[in-house]
């Protein structure tokens, strides 16, 4: 493979799968077809062998999370990826491998960019990944808060995915920030069959009424708030599918009221080719989460030409034109939820969820990518 290198940093990637290692994906897809040459630096206890351009150093479990890895030697690629002469070094993690990009851009001088790609600072990330104490995670968020502070101050660019995180950002101190919306690789979900010829597959029928989560189940989800809107969400007659898997997957199964039990469906993890077929089966797609920095499945549910419901004033909201890709609901409030997810399902003709999903195209992305990685921004 030929062309200018892009060096990729990340703690997450394949086989682990998450929001992160899908941007990373389709961020070396949109490279190569442009004539770049990406190698990602990564982590993994099971690297996958023989992977083009992939680069993984040793890894431990990290046991809050037992899907992810942590580098014991993020360094140990630096000497390899400084042989390749990489013109810009993008990092996708403020942890181990994005200390490791900033000691190989010390090295090489050449330009630095960092992607946020979670609230990791965020009161929900911290009660899902640490003690109850909340003087101990007050005083752990306030440590936390000046690392960031100093390592993507380290930066020559950090690119924020929304104007929600990018508010943030600026919050703790962190004002070196540009917003570039994620790329997303559409074509298969662009391609995705008609609502019946995906329910005949799923064996779902075809006179039900079908709101959709999909994603990982972990607290930070929000979705609490879906499970309290199941009640009213049954009275309007849907069926609430929540697909995915995560950590917290036999806490929810156990959650909701017994009375309901007929219309929810938990079917745990499934494959890319099954998630398409979910996204186009259902008549709402429906992201509770205020803790995104921008929404993939979102993103992927209206190139499937299914409208979505966010809660409003969150990142997810500026993804959509209301009236076109979707609608908001009130945070907090599962009965409007279920009142907007009626609106959507009575008004399906009149939304064009796809010309929403368009502006998030690959083409997109790497055009605006492109002024930072050069410094023309």
């Amino acid at each position: 493979m030929t062309g200018e290198v892009v060096a990729i940093y990340s703690d997450t990637y394949h086989p682990a799968t998450d929001g992160v290692v899908t941007y990373i994906d389709s961020l070396r897809k949109i490279l190569i077809k442009n004539n770049y040459r990406p190698v990602v630096v990564t982590t993994s206890t099971k690297p996958v062998h023989g992977a083009t351009d992939v680069l993984y150093t040793k890894g431990v479990v990290f046991k809050p999370y037992p899907q992810y890895d942590v580098s014991i030697r993020p360094l140990s690629r630096n000497r390899e990826v400084m042989e390749l002469e990489p013109f810009v070094i993008h990092s996708q993690t403020p942890f181990s491998m994005g200390m490791s990009s900033l000691a190989l851009a010390r090295k090489t001088g050449v330009r630095k960019v960092a992607t946020f790609h979670s609230l990791v600072f965020h009161e929900a990330a911290l009660s899902a990944y640490m003690s109850g104490n909340p003087f101990i995670r007050n005083r752990a968020k306030k440590l936390l808060i000046r690392y960031l502070r100093w390592h993507y101050g380290k930066f020559d660019t950090v690119i924020s995915p929304s104007y929600f995180l990018k508010r943030h950002l600026l919050e703790i101190g962190i004002d070196n920030v540009q917003v570039i919306n994620n790329g997303v690789d559409l074509e298969e979900f662009l391609r995705a069959p008609e609502k019946s010829v995906a329910r005949k597959t799923l064996k779902i029928n075809s006179d039900d009424k079908i709101a959709l989560y999909l994603g990982r189940i972990g607290l930070e989800k929000n979705l609490e708030i879906l499970i309290e809107s199941l009640p009213y969400l049954k009275k309007f007659g849907f069926k609430l599918y929540i697909v995915g898997g995560g950590p917290y997957l036999e806490y929810f199964r156990g959650l909701f009221d017994p009375d309901c039990a007929d219309s929810i469906i938990f079917t745990g993890r499934v494959s890319d080719e099954l998630k398409i077929l979910y996204f186009a089966a259902a008549d709402v797609f429906v992201n509770p989460s205020e803790f995104e920095v921008l929404s993939t499945v979102d993103i992927e549910s209206l190139a499937s030409g299914t409208p979505i419901l966010v809660p409003a004033d969150s990142s997810q909201d500026e993804i959509i034109t209301r009236g076109v890709g979707g609608e908001t609901f009130e945070p907090g409030k599962p009965a409007d939820l279920a009142e907007i997810a009626e609106h959507i399902y009575q008004n399906f003709s009149s939304y064009n969820p796809r010309k929403d999903a368009m502006k998030f195209s690959l083409e997109n992305h790497l055009a605006s990518l492109m002024k930072v990685y050069r410094g023309d921004h």
